[in-house]
C-alpha cells in the first residue's frame, strides 16, 4: 500500500471515529434527559382545594385555592360557552355546535357558570401536571381534571348536562384511562344529554 493511501484511509477513519464520538454524546444526552421527560409528565393530586369566587370564573375555567396559594385551572377535554361577546368568533363556533343562536349560546354559558361555582363547593380535588392552557390573566393557566366533593368528574357532568362542547386539549387520565376512551365516554353522555335535550341540545 501506497503512503498516499494509507493517509486517505488514516484520515478517514479518522471522521468516523469523529461520527462515531458525536453519535455517543447525543445518545448520552439523550439519556440523561430522560428522568427530565419522566418528570414533566408527572401528575400531581391537589386535594382539599377550594373555589374562589371571582368575576373570571366561567364554565370550564376557574380560580382556585390550594394550601394559601391561588391557581387558575383550566379543564381538559370541554369548553364551555362564552358569557359575553369578546371572543366573537368563539362564541360563533360555539352557537354552530349547538345550531342556535349567540345569544342563547350566551345564556348556556351562564347556566354552566352557575352550574360549575355549584359543583365545586367544598373542598375538590384537582389533578394536574401544569400543561399551559394559556390565558389573558397575570396568573398562570394550567389543564386539569377537577373531582368534585361528591367524587364527580366536573368535565362528564357538564357535558351531560349539554353545557359544554367535547373541544380542545386532550391527555390521558392520571388514573389509567386513556385519551380516546374518555373522548368516547364524553361522546356516550352527549348523546344522552341531546336526547333529553339538556343545556344547548334543547
Amino acid at each position: 500500500m501506497s503512503i498516499q493511501k494509507f493517509e486517505f484511509y488514516k484520515i478517514k477513519l479518522t471522521i468516523y471515529s469523529i461520527f462515531g464520538i458525536i453519535l455517543i454524546m447525543r445518545i448520552f444526552i439523550l439519556i440523561l434527559m430522560i428522568p427530565l421527560l419522566v418528570s414533566a409528565e408527572k401528575w400531581e393530586v391537589l386535594s382539599k382545594c377550594k373555589l374562589i369566587t371571582n368575576s373570571y370564573n366561567d364554565g370550564d375555567s376557574f380560580h382556585i385555592s390550594y394550601k394559601g396559594n391561588e391557581y387558575i385551572f383550566r379543564l381538559y377535554f370541554v369548553d364551555t360557552p362564552e358569557t359575553n361577546l369578546k371572543y366573537k368568533n368563539r362564541v360563533k363556533e360555539q352557537a354552530e355546535y349547538w345550531k342556535i343562536s349567540t345569544k342563547a349560546t350566551m345564556k348556556i354559558g351562564k347556566k354552566a357558570k352557575k352550574f360549575s361555582a355549584d359543583k365545586l363547593k367544598g373542598k375538590i380535588t384537582v389533578f394536574t401536571k401544569w400543561d399551559d392552557a394559556k390565558g389573558s390573566s397575570k396568573i398562570p393557566r394550567y389543564f386539569a381534571f377537577v373531582k368534585t366533593t361528591s367524587g364527580d368528574d366536573l368535565a362528564e357532568l357538564l357535558v351531560s348536562n349539554g353545557l359544554a362542547r367535547i373541544y380542545g386539549m386532550r391527555v390521558n387520565h392520571p388514573k389509567g384511562n386513556k385519551a380516546n376512551v374518555i373522548s368516547k365516554r364524553l361522546k356516550k353522555l352527549e348523546r344522552s344529554a341531546k336526547s333529553k335535550k339538556l343545556g344547548g341540545w334543547k
